[in-house]
């Protein structure tokens, strides 16, 4: 088993005490390479504290409070002192050879920013679910990355962007040993991820694309997400993003279109 350790990092990004936590956590020790693995909180608790000590993890907790989803990953990030590092959503599965694949493609392209796998959804009861119809339209979306599976052109990067987000969240890696680090803007608290990628493909960094599923995201219906399309955070946000990639008339029509994908599905 080639080991990892100094090299790359599961920084698993906890938010109050998941039920599925030691289920992720599990799936990482489970990995055919080894990886440093933290846990990185906002919201300290015994239960976490325990958890990362039974499993001789890092536990690292976040002195700034309230600053939301963006300044989680971004202290997850910050945790990390490997020079390639994953954000671990507390509630998701990563299949064995997750971290095989993404270090090997930053092993071979150094010059890469990310790398991004397939995934399929975890629903409620355990079942995996990878034909769904909104994961298709993604899949579609990336077509140039089935072309060649990785692209240093701002032009390819931004038009897989300009019909939603494709990419996966918790499926990336990044590498923080590129002269320009990776930082989650805090002015979005539900676009954050779609809202880097943006940035990320304006720079010459490459991204890589894995068609392999190597990880489960779950479906749980949480409160916020619920909340945010409630308050019309998630359309708000989703209109400053397609203003930024198209005419504003354009731009209209398509956030419209977008909302209609998470009315079925709260985690699009």
């Amino acid at each position: 088993m080639k080991d990892f350790r100094n090299r790359h990092t599961f920084a698993i990004c906890a938010y109050g005490d998941s039920p599925y936590l030691t289920e992720c956590l599990d799936s990482l020790l489970r990995q055919t390479v080894k990886s440093t693995i933290l846990l990185a909180t906002s919201t300290p608790s015994p239960f976490l504290r325990e958890v990362a000590e039974k499993n001789g993890i890092e536990y690292h907790v976040n002195p700034l409070r309230g600053g939301g989803i963006s300044a989680d990953w971004n202290f997850a990030l910050s945790c990390c002192r490997t020079q390639w590092c994953t954000i671990a959503h507390q509630d998701d599965v990563y299949l064995p050879a997750y971290a095989e694949n993404v270090t090997a493609r930053l092993e071979q392209r150094p010059e890469t920013g990310i790398v991004f796998t397939d995934y399929a959804d975890l629903l409620p009861g355990g079942r995996q679910a990878y034909r769904r119809g909104y994961l298709i339209v993604k899949r579609l979306l990336l077509w140039p990355f089935y072309l060649r599976n990785h692209h240093a052109s701002g032009f390819i990067k931004r038009w897989i962007l300009r019909f939603g987000c494709p990419i996966c969240c918790p499926s990336v890696t990044y590498n923080l040993s590129l002269p320009e680090k990776p930082e989650f803007d805090s002015a979005f608290s539900v676009n954050p991820d779609w809202a880097m990628w943006l940035t990320l493909a304006g720079r010459q960094e490459e991204f890589a694309y894995c068609p392999k599923r190597l990880m489960l995201h779950r479906l749980s219906g949480g409160m916020e997400t619920a909340a945010a399309i409630r308050d019309n955070r998630r359309a708000r946000e989703d209109a400053l993003l397609f203003n930024r990639l198209w005419p504003a008339p354009i731009a209209r029509i398509l956030a419209q279109v977008y909302a209609l994908s998470y009315r079925s599905n709260r985690s699009v």
